[in-house]
């Protein structure tokens, strides 16, 4: 690791030359732009297709959306101390969330133009969580 320091002579020189950019691997890049593209095309047959390469479940589209019914069989099966703990990582989650909402806004310049930022909610997404090595209660919860 090299450590620089502002009163080194080269120092302005050594900051801009540094590539503080993430550059994945080109297989990594590959690999993505191919899934990317399969979903464009096929849509949720792609999805069930990767969740069942990279996660094992082998799910049809009908079974992507969850059921209200569903969801709360599932929330009476949790034990209390799960439970409590999930809602303390939703709380969490929200008041930061709470914390980072853009706002709209609007003005009018000094040349008499109205202009602003809208921020319009999306009504409805879907979410792929990956649990990876280290699956995180609070990713799922976002």
């Amino acid at each position: 690791m090299q450590t620089l320091r502002h009163t080194d002579s080269n120092f302005k020189k050594a900051i801009s030359q540094l590539d503080r950019h993430y550059h994945p691997e080109a297989k990594v890049r590959d690999t993505v732009a191919e899934i990317l593209a399969s979903v464009r095309k096929q849509g949720d047959r792609a999805v069930a297709h990767y969740t069942q390469k990279f996660d094992g479940p082998k799910l049809s589209p009908a079974r992507f959306r969850v059921s209200e019914k569903e969801i709360k069989a599932a929330v009476s099966a949790l034990e209390p101390k799960v439970r409590r703990a999930l809602l303390a990582a939703r709380a969490n989650v929200a008041a930061f969330a709470q914390k980072s909402l853009r706002q709209t806004w609007k003005m009018k310049n000094r040349q008499g133009a109205i202009v602003g930022e809208r921020f319009d909610p999306f009504q409805r997404v879907g979410l792929y969580i990956p649990g990876g090595t280290a699956p995180l209660v609070s990713t799922a919860v976002m």
